[in-house]
């Protein structure tokens, strides 16, 4: 059952009026408390200004859109865990890359499509948002299936990226799988995948061979560590 969402603060990142309206009008008939911003510079004023529980990111965006803003939000440790959620119209791929995979690559943790579906829209918002555990601590409500939709191909997803010389991509690949495994407290990975960043924008092939073949190795084991804990 949904814990209440009251009092819980989400930015909609969205230059669309139209767009704007209609999240707007689905999240707040749910109870959440919504601000609004049209561009990333608005939505890094705003997170000066106030704290978010999830933040709506629109892709494309006037001035800056919605990949420089999540990786802008993504360097400052005080916004670094909150979830960021992308809206876009789907059908994006880069170099062979899904739109989870090109999302991913941004820093962001989810993606919602375009027209929004409102069953849709709230309970991916759901998923995301702080829940109090049992014993009073926070969480994301990070679970294996949506772990594993993020970033369980990030390894395949990495190495398309250096096969079509986008060792720039790559390594971005690489740093948002060392930022998700942040998240869950999983220490191995997120210094393998660090260690394959630095080796990625190094461009050593050897290194780069070395890292991936133990983060693939990792991140499967995480994938079962997650799984278990859902038995």
């Amino acid at each position: 059952m949904p814990h209440s969402t009251y009092t819980t603060k989400i930015l909609v990142v969205e230059d669309n009026e139209i767009n704007q309206d209609v999240v707007q009008s689905i999240l707040e008939r749910a109870g959440f408390e919504v601000s609004l911003a049209n561009d990333g510079f608005a939505a890094l004023a705003a997170l000066q200004q106030d704290s978010y529980a999830v933040i709506l990111m629109d892709i494309q965006m006037p001035a800056m859109d919605g990949y420089e803003a999540t990786r802008r939000i993504r360097q400052n440790p005080a916004w670094a865990a909150t979830p960021i959620i992308a809206m876009t119209a789907g059908g994006m791929s880069t170099g062979g890359l899904s739109t989870a995979q090109e999302i991913a690559a941004a820093g962001m943790d989810d993606y919602v499509i375009k027209p929004f579906n409102s069953d849709d829209l709230l309970a991916t918002v759901q998923h995301w948002i702080p829940a109090s555990s049992a014993d009073g601590d926070a969480t994301h409500g990070f679970s294996a299936d949506s772990f594993q939709a993020a970033h369980g191909h990030a390894i395949q997803a990495i190495r398309v990226a250096i096969e079509a010389e986008e060792n720039e991509l790559a390594a971005r690949l690489a740093r948002a799988l060392q930022d998700a495994a942040a998240k869950i407290g999983d220490i191995a990975l997120q210094q393998i995948a660090s260690e394959l960043e630095t080796a990625l924008l190094d461009n050593d092939p050897i290194v780069i061979e070395q890292f991936l073949a133990q983060a693939d190795l990792q991140l499967q084991k995480t994938i079962a560590a997650l799984a278990a804990l859902k038995e």
